[in-house]
């Protein structure tokens, strides 16, 4: 799940501008003998045998479901790069009508390049949206000058994982966890004992801080980068919400006391802190310490949990963030075939009969996945009367952070900027006495770099 996140992050604005005008019309003829055709990929040959039995199982619902639509399956082709295959498809007019293949911060590039098809007109008339039942959070990365171009499948929500039995010898209480910074830091200050050893927060320090760093700045108000009037980003967390951010971490380090030593410890080693309790709290996704933890050392899942990201104040909100993946439209398929594929879609990622069938179903393999459904009113159904095994809590915990997630950014050199702010992060956590203007004029030099690096994508 981690790894897939960090692949989320790393999902970027595609560079590619191909000429799809003019090409061999529709992926599959839109009728066979009467029958709409739906052009399909299928799990790839490395995908485990889980993965192509849960893919049968719908395969098989959909063929009962809606007999009249004649489905062309064809495995995903081999390969790294899924974004080309789907390009070198397309461009040969055998790419699949419907796919959840793609991010949601892929979808501004390809709606403007043409990869993908403009679907309002079923989106308008989508009464599961007009009830207020799918989940918002990828909204505003799928619409482009009022035009939707994908709809939400899955997410997959990063927030604070927490150790309820390192919290517990601490003196603290899963029943009273923190809402705010001021509380984070007085329990995290508290349960740490280096004697033990035992540390408050897992601060991700290493390349990786700006992806953490994004939603602590949401938490204090702020945001990463804002949109500019011509399509370009201001760096925005240049800004006080930034600032705060950013002093807190270098407190939680210096002030309070409440994190490992080595800041700058590598990812591997931060979860194995996690998983063997010598951290209440961390940064990430809950099935990539509980699971490791499990299997590596035997620690009962019921030992982990995960909360938000803890709000500055009570002027703010707490928050998490996300990713995951959304359905998208062959540009070339016909009004039937985009019926035909906002069936599929809506059976797998919204139909609740089908949705709990293929959880029991997924039970007889190797259990359900984290991955929070697209459907608001299913996420307690999923973890709590299919998740077996799991500890109750679970449900009600990712559930919580699901309802107030944001989506990662999704402007044009996203991942390069988190590159640039990485070692000024470093900077400013490292340093001892840090005052508050030696950290705004450290973010700015960031922004700056950005800035000069990418004239195309960030401007003041």
């Amino acid at each position: 799940m981690m790894k897939r996140l960090l692949l989320i992050s790393l999902m970027l604005i595609l560079g590619c501008s191909l000429a799809f005008a003019g090409g061999q019309g529709s992926s599959a003829s839109s009728t066979s003998g009467g029958k709409t055709t739906l052009r399909l990929w299928s799990p790839a040959i490395t995908s485990t045998d889980a993965d192509k039995a849960a893919y049968d199982f719908m395969i098989a619902e959909y063929k009962k479901q809606y007999p009249n639509v004649e489905l062309i399956v064809e495995m995903t082709p081999a390969g790294t790069d899924y974004r080309q295959s789907y390009d070198r498809a397309l461009m040969a007019g055998n790419a699949p009508d419907v796919t959840n293949m793609f991010p949601p911060v892929d979808i501004q590039t390809r709606g403007k390049n043409g990869t993908i098809r403009d679907v309002t007109k079923w989106v308008d008339n989508w009464d599961l949206k007009k009830q207020g039942l799918v989940n918002t959070a990828f909204d505003e990365a799928l619409v482009i000058d009022g035009k939707w171009y994908a709809i939400i499948d899955k997410l997959y929500v990063a927030a604070t994982p927490y150790n309820r039995t390192a919290l517990a010898a601490g003196g603290g209480n899963a029943n009273s966890l923190p809402k705010t910074w001021a509380e984070f830091a007085t329990l995290g200050s508290k349960v740490t004992d280096v004697s033990v050893p035992r540390f408050g927060y897992l601060l991700v320090g290493m390349e990786w801080n700006a992806w953490p760093f994004t939603p602590w700045v949401w938490a204090a108000g702020g945001e990463m980068v804002r949109k500019n009037a011509d399509g370009t980003y201001k760096v925005a967390f240049t800004e006080e919400a930034g600032v705060d951010a950013a002093e807190m971490w270098n407190a939680m380090v210096w002030k309070y006391s409440m994190t490992q030593k080595d800041v700058l410890r590598n990812w591997d080693d931060l979860a194995d802190d996690m998983a063997t309790g010598r951290a209440v709290f961390c940064w990430g996704t809950l099935d990539t310490y509980a699971p490791l933890a499990y299997e590596r050392y035997g620690v009962p899942r019921d030992t982990y949990g995960v909360m938000p990201v803890p709000a500055k104040d009570g002027s703010t909100k707490q928050t998490s963030l996300c990713g995951g993946e959304v359905w998208t439209f062959n540009p070339r398929a016909t009004d039937a075939q985009v019926d035909a594929g906002w069936n599929f879609a809506h059976l797998n990622s919204f139909d609740p009969t089908f949705l709990e069938a293929f959880w029991a179903f997924q039970n007889t393999l190797n259990g359900i996945t984290f991955t929070i459904p697209g459907r608001t009113d299913m996420t307690q159904v999923k973890f709590g009367k299919y998740g077996v095994g799991w500890p109750a809590h679970w449900a009600k915990e990712i559930d919580e952070i699901s309802k107030i997630t944001k989506l990662e950014p999704y402007c044009p050199n996203w991942n390069d900027l988190k590159n640039i702010l990485a070692p000024y992060l470093q900077e400013i956590i490292l340093k001892e006495g840090i005052t508050r203007d030696e950290i705004r004029t450290i973010l700015n030099r960031a922004a700056d770099e950005a800035y000069s690096s990418y004239p195309q994508s960030f401007k003041k």
